[in-house]
């Protein structure tokens, strides 16, 4: 069974959850990230009957994966990555303590946590959600997002802009599909906090090359409501 098909947030729904990482061209991060809250925000309430409701993170921080390194952006990138694909792995076998363990790591030690809520709570429809509900849905839309290339991260390629300029950077990690033609990279953007960690506020995809029959499991790439406003 290949990632592609584990986007587990919910038949018909999963497209609107994994567009919100999507690049708008004219805009910078926190503009992504506002799409990003107000997409899945809509998934989270106005079409909850229909989304699939996971189980929410813990309230307390877990004991830090030995795998998590936050020192530079890059590191931050590769883990989240990581525990991201093991915790689509999880999912894949039916572990769903494992797969919940797993995302609480990116949760609580990779995910900026205090940004992702205050983009989603400037959104009137996100204010009615909780911290732990925002954090659970954002993070199991970041899987979604990459579950279609969760088996061709190429880490060793990676590139890196704006960390020499300050406090936040973004990632390039090109990435490929089942078939290695089905190209993209994934964008990861990424912002120094006061422990001078690194820490993960969004993924997009930067720059995808779809194959002439796109696979129906495939993230689809449309632009958001509003013309990439």
């Amino acid at each position: 069974m290949h990632m592609a098909n584990l986007s587990h947030t919910g038949s018909g729904h999963a497209t609107i959850c994994a567009t919100g990482a999507r690049t708008v061209a004219d805009g910078g991060t926190a503009r992504r990230v506002r799409v990003a809250a107000m997409l899945v925000a809509a998934c989270l309430g106005l079409f909850a009957g229909g989304c699939r409701r996971e189980t929410p993170t813990a309230t307390q921080p877990p004991e830090r994966d030995s795998q998590i390194a936050l020192a530079t952006p890059q590191d931050a990138a590769a883990s989240v990555l990581g525990l991201l694909h093991r915790h689509l792995q999880a999912v894949a076998k039916g572990d769903r303590e494992e797969a919940n363990r797993l995302r609480d790591q990116v949760v609580w030690h990779i995910a900026a946590q205090d940004e992702i809520v205050a983009a989603f709570h400037a959104v009137p429809i996100g204010r009615r959600k909780s911290r732990e509900t925002i954090l659970t849905a954002y993070i199991e839309n970041w899987a979604s997002i990459i579950a279609y290339y969760a088996d061709g991260f190429e880490l060793d390629r990676m590139k890196v802009e704006g960390a020499a300029a300050g406090a936040k950077a973004l990632v390039q990690v090109p990435a490929h599909g089942p078939d290695p033609g089905e190209k993209t990279i994934i964008g990861i953007a990424c912002q120094l906090n006061d422990q001078e960690d690194w820490r993960v506020i969004g993924l997009e995809f930067l720059k995808p090359t779809l194959p002439s029959s796109q696979p129906s499991t495939r993230p689809t790439q449309t632009q958001p409501a509003g013309g990439g406003e």
